[in-house]
């Protein structure tokens, strides 16, 4: 059905906007957010005295129809900056770290921009990092105190060394952070004397005696970049400490050194340590990860010179990460671990009994086709497939239907959209570039199973219970007070980490922008415990609308489309209806909305 014209009316404001039957009322609901600013979850639209819910049904659609948009935005006060500004390019990588609401990206240490938006994705599962950190030694996700040793630090001094001429990789240096390397190496006389600088006080003091202030050649960049190279040699200090730990546990148990080398970046990214500090633990962590894999070290080669490591498959890492980490943190089955009955049946003869079997998995395949324009589509395709195994009945091969329905709901929910395929011809992997719908908001009921789906009615009933009483509140004129919320359990008590309503409200995407998947460019976008929206671009982080979020269903075919979405459970409020004063007052507030509903309908 080709999309049509409707009206809605919100209070004194009146849209205009185009509807397409095709896609569900979600759909609709993110249009109404980007002309309103009114976010889904406080929306109510009611057509006739009906509140549309997760589908059209009972709602013959037609061009020109008017709906009824009910709903306030949060009040938010206004406050005049009682602090002294002070200016970004005045501080210092720490001190914008610290100082900074944003979280701290990840460097890019040599085609890493795919594992460093898995890792981005990951944070957002609530409790994951303080799983991971458990695993870390005590004092190995925080700083571990004091100045470097006097006259030593191999780091450094390779460093140096290289600087010189030494023949030194100075690589890992590079790679954590190239702005105080590069300066080192376009002022090679100075660093040949930094070294002597990083011997505690007096060696500062015979350092500011030759380049600073005081000295017979001034030089204020010069006292600058010692200090630079102070920072970075205590990081590296630091590092080398925890990173033997990493490398003796992976020599023993490979899954656990794996773990605690990603609790160790978490760990600095939470404590908001320095960039130096975070870009050595997640070097540590990619050494890490090319040990347990070592597809991950493939290099670019030209017969025998490397040009460095090959860009990689970001749904590769992410299930490397998925299974080397349930090894260790039983928290990650539990939150990710989905299930499905598997029902196969004989295409070819009917009469030979359906074998019904489990499986289990990590994260969903959403096919990506010409049938598929959007998310649950593309889930739905995936749960139902053709396929040739040999019969015992017709002894032969025949061709079978293979059928799954969800039975287990996880409390977080990876997606990963199939758009590449390979093609023999080229002897490459190929993008599908096709525009794929997704929503803030997933419901999985289609594709649950009949049992699970009676065992999940009771909390969508209640959260059906809060929308009415939160809406019936908003009716009267009240205003909810800014408040720290608690919530109920999203899981079923008999079952940790599953989600009890198959609701999900999108945490994470990870998107590609190029080709095939060893090229191109990977980023990670993340909302925050505030709802705002972050895009993490390896070290450099800026703030997103969901306008952007929901723009990555690959319209634009030159642009970054999503490629994994990451869900979470949607959670209530503790309390749910009966704590917003429910009940009665939303069944009170129904005809009154009805009424409405019938009046702005032409």
């Amino acid at each position: 059905m080709a999309p049509i014209s409707v009206k809605v009316k919100w209070g004194k404001e009146k849209y205009t906007l185009e509807l397409d039957a095709d896609e569900d009322p979600d759909t609709f609901r993110a249009q109404l957010f980007g002309l309103s600013g009114l976010a889904p979850d406080r929306q109510k639209i009611m057509f006739k005295g009906k509140v549309i819910t997760d589908s059209w049904s009972g709602v013959k659609l037609k061009a020109n129809m008017s709906f009824l948009l009910m709903g306030s935005l949060p009040d938010k006060d206004i406050v005049a900056p009682t602090d002294k500004v002070v200016f970004e390019e005045d501080l210092s990588a720490a001190e914008r770290i610290k100082g900074s609401e944003l979280p701290a990206g990840l460097g890019n240490q040599g085609n890493t921009c795919y594992l460093n938006s898995a890792v981005q994705c990951l944070r957002n599962v609530d409790g994951l990092d303080a799983k991971l950190g458990a695993l870390v030694p005590s004092g190995g996700a925080a700083a571990s105190g004091g100045a470097a040793a006097a006259g030593g630090d191999a780091a450094m001094a390779a460093a140096i060394a290289a600087a010189m001429g030494g023949g030194v990789d100075p690589q890992r240096l590079m790679e954590v952070n190239p702005e105080v390397i590069g300066e080192m190496f376009e002022n090679k006389a100075m660093a040949a004397e930094i070294s002597q600088g990083l011997r505690g006080e007096e060696g500062e003091a015979l350092f500011a005696s030759k380049y600073g202030k005081e000295g017979s050649s001034p030089d204020e960049d010069a006292m600058e970049l010692l200090q630079k190279v102070k920072a970075l040699n205590k990081a590296a200090t630091d590092g080398l400490a925890f990173e033997t730990e990493v490398k003796a546990a992976l020599g023993s148990d490979p899954n656990k050194g794996f773990s605690m080398a990603l609790g160790n970046v978490y760990g600095k990214i939470n404590e908001k340590m320095s960039s130096n500090d975070i870009n050595w633990a997640m070097g540590t962590f990619i050494f890490a990860l090319r040990t347990v894999n070592p597809q991950f070290a493939a290099e670019n080669k030209h017969g025998d010179h490397s040009h460095g490591y090959m860009q990689q498959d970001a749904a590769e890492v992410w299930g490397e990460l998925m299974n080397r980490l349930k090894a260790t943190t039983p928290y990650v089955e539990e939150m990710f671990s989905y299930e499905n009955e598997v029902t196969m049946t004989c295409d070819e003869n009917p009469d030979e009994p359906a074998s019904v079997t489990k499986e289990k998995g990590l994260t969903m395949i959403a096919d990506v086709n010409k049938d598929t324009g959007h998310l649950m589509a593309c889930l739905e395709s995936a749960m139902e497939a053709s396929l040739v195994k040999k019969s015992a009945s017709l002894d032969r091969d025949a061709q079978y239907t293979k059928k799954s329905r969800l039975t287990r709901c996880p409390g977080y929910l990876a997606v990963n959209f199939k758009r590449f395929h390979y093609k023999v011809k080229e002897e490459a992997s190929c993008k599908i570039r096709k525009d794929v719908k997704f929503q803030m908001s997933l419901d999985l009921m289609p594709i649950a199973s009949k049992e699970l789906v009676e065992k999940l009615r009771p909390q969508r009933d209640a959260f059906e219970a809060y929308r009415d009483a939160v809406i019936a509140k908003e009716v009267t004129g009240y205003k909810e007070e800014e408040k720290e919320v608690d919530y109920e359990p999203f899981s079923f008590p008999d079952d940790p980490g599953s989600n009890n309503s198959g609701y999900y409200e999108l945490e994470a995407v990870l998107t590609h922008k190029g080709a095939s998947t060893s090229s191109g460019h990977y980023v990670a976008w993340c909302k925050q415990k505030d709802g705002k929206w972050l895009l993490f671009d390896d070290d450099k982080v800026s703030v997103a609308k969901e306008a952007d979020v929901l723009a990555l269903s690959g319209k634009s075919a030159d642009g970054h489309i999503a490629y994994i979405l990451l869900y979470g459970p949607k959670r209530m409020p503790k309390g749910g209806a009966v704590a917003v004063g429910g009940g009665g007052a939303a069944a009170a507030a129904a005809p009154a909305a009805g009424a409405m509903d019938v009046a702005a309908d032409p």
